[in-house]
């Protein structure tokens, strides 16, 4: 497999699990472990490898805004209005996805060095996929479903910024935290699964922002590698756009219960294959 096939396999992986609350850095640690166990062209150094993470997420951005357009017009109309000091409840909105996007900044510069260890580390990747689905099943079970996201208030969404930090230990789904504890303060569930995943456009925008930066100094990477990385930008945008509708579907109509079972299956999967020997030797990295 040459290097361009692995960056399009990436893409895919990431447009096809991004916005659903099964974890992609899980599905995308999983794909580059059974890539190197079977001996396939892989990135030569982390650079290259947060390079083609960038731009997924980046398809992965423009899917996300495509698909809400609508409230991030909202969203911008109301902030030219806060600006020019005037009150209109589009700014609302505006104002909780900003404050609920708060706490993952300093929370992300603390953990840093936690994540770049264990992004890839299977074990851990396995537990929290199990622990966290039986959490989103537990949340969305058991929980009231009588508020929109409107009525949870600046605090409200302040909590579920405090919930989203959590996300920052591999697998445990950013998507899925946000919908949990969204379901947690009684939301509808179509209600969770919007919010978390307008809540991605700033998580998406600052998480692909620091990586640019951090790799502002290599420019002759970026264009050695600037063809495969657009076209993987394009493929994880189009993967990513038919998502959105499932997710919502399944949340008006039925429950997020099937996501919590394939959580489990999937974590079970990875803890059979480190049994097995399928995958490579098991992480060292502190957890």
């Amino acid at each position: 497999m040459g290097f361009e096939a692995y960056i399009y396999v990436m893409a895919i992986v990431q447009g096809a699990t991004e916005f659903l609350p099964v974890s992609s850095t899980g599905h995308e640690a999983l794909a580059w472990e059974v890539l190197e166990a079977r001996g396939r062209y892989t990135p030569a150094n982390e650079s290259e490898r947060i390079l083609i993470e960038i731009a997924v997420h980046v398809g992965t951005l423009f899917a996300v805004i495509l698909y809400f357009l609508r409230d991030v017009i909202d969203m911008a109309v109301g902030a030219w209005k806060l600006v020019r000091f005037k009150s209109d409840p589009r700014g609302h909105l505006l104002a909780q996805v900003a404050i609920a996007s708060i706490p993952l900044v300093p929370a992300g510069f603390l953990a840093g060095t936690f994540i770049m260890q264990n992004r890839y580390n299977l074990e851990l990747l396995a537990f929290t996929s199990i622990a966290f689905g039986i959490l989103l099943w537990a949340a969305d079970r058991f929980s009231w479903s009588i508020r929109k996201a409107k009525h949870l208030g600046l605090g409200g969404a302040f909590l579920v910024g405090l919930m989203q930090c959590l996300a920052l230990i591999p697998g445990v789904s950013r998507s899925g935290i946000v919908i949990t504890a969204g379901r947690l303060l009684a939301l509808e569930r179509s209600e969770a699964a919007r919010f978390s995943m307008l809540l991605a456009i700033p998580a998406i925008a600052g998480a692909g922002l620091a990586a640019g930066i951090s790799l502002a100094s290599q420019p002759e990477l970026q264009l050695e590698l600037g063809l495969p990385m657009f076209v993987a930008g394009a493929l994880a945008f189009f993967i990513a756009l038919p998502t959105f509708p499932l997710l919502m579907r399944l949340a008006t109509q039925a429950s997020f219960a099937v996501f919590c079972i394939y959580r489990i299956l999937f974590g079970l999967l990875i803890i059979i294959l480190l049994a097995f020997g399928v995958l490579g030797e098991p992480s060292t990295a502190a957890v």
